[in-house]
């Protein structure tokens, strides 16, 4: 494929446009590559989601049913390994879904959901990195319920994105409001 963009326009004393050079580009390799890293974006993606589900299960057994089979050190490792897997999970969850907006064919799952409910949700899953900088973060009108129309994955997406870059570039000691 060739793509080509106006690149001098050439005029004449009165300003008149009397020829125009076009650049072309073939982009076939471009393309190819970028579908290229897609694919393999989802393929790892792919590979790395199983294993992951798979140590999350073993996890929830162990700190469930079996918590009462290990002392407190044990106990808080373990705690500390299972919110890393999680984390872990979240992230390439995050590529999956950028992988597949890359694609032409993505299609928006647009339904209603209640943004406040899926903040707090956000908020629940940054509450350890905002701890490690001493940073809180509060919910400012959090016990209303306000629907929206929209991807929930996308919004979620986009939620946790701003929540974790207000976390990281706030200073020790400060508050994150969500409003």
């Amino acid at each position: 494929r060739v793509e080509s963009t106006p690149s001098h326009f050439i005029t004449d004393e009165n300003y008149d446009e009397i020829h125009v050079m076009y650049r072309f580009v073939d982009i076939t390799f471009h393309r190819t590559m970028e579908e290229r890293k897609q694919e393999f974006m989802a393929l790892v993606s792919h590979e790395l989601r199983t294993p992951l589900t798979v140590l999350k299960s073993y996890f929830s057994i162990l700190l469930g049913q079996m918590r009462s089979m290990f002392d407190e050190d044990i106990l808080e490792m373990l705690d500390t390994m299972q919110s890393s897997v999680e984390r872990l999970h979240r992230e390439v969850g995050k590529v999956m879904i950028m992988s597949q907006l890359d694609r032409d064919d993505y299609e928006l799952d647009v339904e209603e959901f209640d943004f406040v409910e899926l903040m707090a949700e956000v908020r629940g899953n940054l509450l350890s990195d905002a701890e490690e900088k001493n940073v809180e973060i509060h919910c400012i009108s959090c016990d209303e319920e306000v629907l929206v129309n929209g991807d929930r994955r996308l919004v979620k997406l986009a939620g946790e994105n701003l929540l974790k870059n207000a976390v990281q570039h706030s200073p020790h000691g400060q508050t994150v409001q969500i409003t």
